[in-house]
């Protein structure tokens, strides 16, 4: 039995709507007098109970459910107000804030460690938490580039160093397990990375053989990357 990878899916728009909303309540209905002067208490028609599961109609039948409810009740994904926006860009300071909380890092305060960053931004900790510990690197001209989409190359450069740091003592030799059909528009340092994430099972590539380095991370994606990536890190 073999689970549907994440990439397999490209062509497949995400379902679901957002998670539903939830009543407002009835209005009073006046009961009959019955002739005997008493007023009748109106009655009320109460709330509809809600879900134990956020999201659960934008989940279901979603081919990353398991993983993504998962991590919502670890905390380490959340929506964007009533939607999970299962097919929208995942951007890097939303991969490195995903990061940071699958790895439980304690958290560093930011202190204008990058000029795009504010210190109201609600990534600006994650950012500073993720840069020092060497999730994320900056652009070199003293930006994070927070808002920028995250690549797919990109992606897999994260995952693997998160990996390689919470298992040290994992075998190094695990790239060149894949090859792809567009191998060639692999940039020359993502190369080890891409190769080692499908080693690990941590990504995989489209059903045509490519590996799309340069297509931008899908939020669903990421979400059911990380869920991979913290199994492999419990197994070591």
């Amino acid at each position: 039995e073999t689970e549907p990878p994440d990439e397999e899916e490209e062509e497949k728009p995400s379902g679901g709507g957002s998670g539903g909303s939830h009543g407002m309540g009835g209005s009073a209905r006046p009961g009959g007098g019955g002739g005997t002067g008493t007023p009748s208490i109106p009655s009320v028609t109460p709330d509809p109970p809600k879900s134990e599961k956020p999201y659960e109609n934008e989940l279901s039948g979603h081919w990353g459910k398991m993983e993504i409810e998962s991590l919502l009740e670890k905390g380490i994904v959340q929506g964007t107000g009533e939607s999970l926006n299962l097919g929208g860009e995942v951007t890097r300071a939303e991969l490195s804030a995903l990061l940071v909380r699958a790895m439980e890092l304690e958290t560093v305060v930011f202190t204008d460690e990058f000029e795009d960053v504010s210190p109201d931004d609600w990534y600006a900790d994650d950012i500073a938490t993720a840069f020092a510990a060497g999730i994320m690197e900056g652009s070199g001209d003293g930006r994070a580039d927070p808002m920028r989409t995250a690549t797919r190359e990109q992606m897999a450069k994260m995952l693997v160093g998160v990996y390689r740091m919470a298992c040290p003592d994992a075998p190094t030799d695990i790239a060149g397990a894949a090859e792809y059909t567009d191998g060639t528009d692999i940039s020359g340092w993502a190369k080890e990375y891409v190769e080692a994430a499908a080693a690990l099972g941590l990504m995989q590539g489209m059903d045509t053989g490519e590996f799309r380095p340069l297509d931008t991370v899908r939020r669903e994606q990421a979400f059911v990357a990380v869920y991979r990536l913290m199994t492999k890190m419990k197994q070591g």
